[in-house]
């Protein structure tokens, strides 16, 4: 019975990271409909693709934090559903700062859900399986992306006739994820009392001041900056390179399709060789060379650097969920996961704003690729000062 929980609880935690993560990605392929039909330049675009990500760095740490006080199945509960109806109401929007509102409030509850993601994993699966485990709700994260991003424009656009009947059918698919979280989850542990909540905030000051927590964080900050950077203005760079909208849409999602196996492998094999480092530096230097590549090869090549995306940016983002668990008790995992997220995700508002500028500046894309080809550099080298916390490290060390 319990193991049957177990699976469950990820199931759950699959179909919430697909619709409330990948709400997000329902804005890139009809950003030029909404762009023209509420009059925004392309860094307002921009704010109102990436503006989530600054939300989920404001509500990351307040997620964990609330998920130690009410539950696990009540704090990521209430983040769905706020995701889900905020993510409806912005079809309704007539204006950029109705959209930009609305926009937020679904960001405040991404922000809720995905500190708590991990933390279900923790409580949930032993040690040497939690990469594994993390590897398949992930899977949602990425699955949702290219399902969104493939659809949007080919499906939903024309089912629903509108850019904002697509954000209205998102918005009700991600209500009807939550409701099925708080028909099938159960609380997974008591939440401290009295006393002990004393004690946890003495232990959360320990795990503030934890040095290799603020290296991965600066780690995802960065990887953070590269994704969503390439996922927000990917398809506007293919178009001007000569490809119908669909066809961009289309071949950006390849990086999600093939991340989505990535994903779940990439966090398997480093279960299995018992090691997380080299799944850090070696996809951050193979995203580099990725990067300088597709500003330079001829647009009908560009699918083949997107399955190599597709693999660089999902493995190590998997692994970056992964670590908080292996750096902190259990009970602190929620917490951990927040503040790394807090952290780390105004790199994903902070990329796509300043490509917007760089390209209402320049009219091009091209050069955020040699940029992202410099950050990606640097991304290596934060890999390879993250501490190992793999268990074949930990059995060395003892």
């Amino acid at each position: 019975m319990k193991a049957r929980e177990s699976w469950v609880a990820l199931a759950c935690a699959w179909l919430i990271a697909f619709f409330t993560g990948g709400m997000i990605f329902s804005i890139p392929p009809i950003l030029d409909l909404v762009e023209g039909d509420l009059a925004l330049t392309h860094a307002q675009g921009a704010l109102i693709y990436s503006a989530p990500l600054l939300m989920l760095t404001l509500f990351a740490t307040l997620g964990g934090l609330l998920a130690d006080r009410i539950g696990v199945r009540r704090a990521v509960g209430i983040g769905a559903t706020l995701a889900g109806i905020s993510g409806l109401l912005r079809g309704t929007a007539p204006d950029f700062l109705t959209l930009l509102g609305f926009t937020c409030l679904y960001g405040a509850g991404w922000g809720l859900t995905m500190p708590n993601l991990p933390k279900l994993v923790s409580l949930k699966f032993p040690h040497e399986f939690v990469g594994t485990a993390t590897g398949i709700y992930a899977t949602g994260i990425t699955g949702g992306a290219a399902v969104i991003l493939a659809s949007t424009v080919s499906i939903v656009l024309p089912m629903t006739g509108s850019w904002r009947g697509a954000l209205y059918f998102w918005g009700v698919a991600g209500l009807m994820a939550a409701t099925i979280w708080w028909i099938l989850i159960r609380e997974p542990q008591a939440n401290p009392q009295g006393e002990k909540l004393i004690e946890e905030r003495k232990e959360l000051n320990h795990v503030w001041r934890k040095r290799s927590l603020w290296l991965v964080a600066s780690y995802l900050f960065l990887l953070n900056v590269i994704f969503y950077t390439l996922m927000g203005w990917l398809p506007a760079f293919l178009v001007s390179r000569g490809a119908t909208p669909t066809v961009a849409a289309n071949t950006t999602s390849i990086i999600t399709f093939v991340g989505t196996i990535a994903i779940f492998l990439g966090p398997l094999i480093s279960d299995r060789i018992g090691l997380r480092r080299p799944f850090l530096w070696l996809p951050a230097i193979t995203n580099a060379a990725a990067c300088y590549a597709l500003a330079n090869i001829p647009l009908t090549y560009a699918w083949s650097l997107m399955v190599v995306f597709g693999v660089t940016l999902t493995v190590t983002f998997a692994v970056c969920l992964i670590l908080p668990i292996e750096m902190v008790e259990s009970k602190h995992v929620g917490v951990a996961s927040g503040i790394i997220l807090s952290a780390a995700y105004p790199g994903g508002l902070l990329g796509p704003l300043a490509a917007g500028y760089v390209m209402d500046l320049t009219g091009n894309f091209s050069l955020n690729l040699y940029i992202l080809t410099v950050l990606s550099i640097a991304l290596t080298g934060f890999g390879l000062t993250i501490p190992e916390t793999g268990h074949k490290a930990i059995k060395n060390r003892h």
